[in-house]
């Protein structure tokens, strides 16, 4: 019998991730949240290419979120990988999870640009990049998100207008953005 559902959350597990877990390739649903789960995501990940869950949030978790993971976790439905310390930036290769209904990037160190690829996952429904270091403007390619319902983006530095879609959302989800600006257009104070 193959495992394709594990959970070890809320356990005070202090270590990297062990590299055995490459093994475990029908993998469906992998948990290790709420751990003390330190370094960098191993490359061993990318051989669970059947992940629909993957949380690892609340964990001590260093790095960038590599391009050869992400490529490989196509089926994948919800990424939660909030409350770490990921850097980086969120590269154009997340737009590959089509499937994605669920993101979770939040408290996180990642900086630069959000990429337009991002608007490539069309059933997105849950999108948090709030509590990081990104810079520039939000891309208008999010317009396409027609599923998108729940979205946070606050205390992360942005600038420049809010795309439509995010049009009527309530102050709170862009709080912390003092670049960001309305539908009615941005205006610079010297």
């Amino acid at each position: 019998m193959e495992l394709w559902y594990l959970d070890l959350s809320f356990n005070s597990l202090n270590s990297s991730i062990p590299s055995e877990l490459r093994l475990c390739t029908n993998l469906a649903y992998l948990s290790l949240a709420s751990n003390k789960f330190t370094g960098e995501l191993p490359m061993s990940l990318s051989n669970l290419n059947n992940l629909v869950q993957l949380v690892l949030a609340i964990n001590l978790f260093t790095g960038q979120i590599l391009l050869s993971l992400v490529s490989n976790w196509t089926n994948t439905v919800s990424l939660r990988l909030q409350s770490n310390s990921f850097s980086g930036t969120i590269t154009a290769e997340i737009g590959l999870l089509t499937q994605l209904q669920y993101l979770g990037l939040d408290s996180n160190e990642l900086n630069g640009e959000i990429s337009t690829e991002v608007g490539n996952m069309y059933i997105l429904s849950i999108l948090n990049l709030s509590r990081n270091h990104l810079t520039e403007v939000i891309p208008r390619s999010l317009d396409y998100l027609s599923f998108l319902h729940d979205y946070d983006f606050s205390y992360s530095n942005l600038t420049g207008l809010i795309p439509a879609i995010f049009q009527t959302a309530t102050t709170n989800i862009f709080v912390g953005n003092a670049g960001l600006c309305g539908g009615g257009g941005c205006r610079r104070t010297k």
